[in-house]
């Protein structure tokens, strides 16, 4: 699987050191792209493993460049909202999309024999990711 990956990430990671963005960015900016609404910074930072305070230079470093925006809770004023922009999200979604592009291409190799047992084996770590992202997506 790792092999897999790595075939997909050479030009995205080129595109992304194009971008001038540091490792943390790119992670805040792709769970940020993922996340179903604007993330509170603590959560932006359990997620990203990060201190809350380097987790809002992160952020505060991405609204400069236009990728994400800082807002104000509506519930708690003192709660500070992280929120990806049109352009956040649109190098997000180029960058899944490439390795999307990637792994068919991959996949059209196989017979369909093949391709269906992959996707038989791959049930249960399609259903360990859906549950993780569930359970990491904060309640209304």
């Amino acid at each position: 699987m790792t092999r897999c990956v790595g075939i997909s990430q050479s030009e995205e990671v080129d595109r992304l050191v194009e971008l001038e963005l540091s490792m943390s960015q790119t992670k805040a900016v792709f769970v940020l792209s993922l996340a179903k609404e604007p993330l509170p910074i603590t959560a932006l930072a359990t997620r990203l493993g990060m201190s809350v305070a380097t987790a809002g230079r992160t952020v505060d470093q991405l609204v400069k460049a236009g990728l994400v925006d800082r807002l104000d809770d509506p519930a708690d004023r003192r709660v500070k909202l992280a929120s990806i922009t049109t352009a956040g999200r649109e190098i997000a979604e180029q960058h899944f999309e490439a390795h999307q592009a990637t792994f068919n291409a991959l996949f059209a190799k196989l017979s369909a024999v093949e391709a269906d047992r992959l996707n038989d084996a791959l049930q249960p770590l399609i259903a360990a990711v859906d549950q993780t992202i569930e359970q990491e997506t904060p309640a209304p």
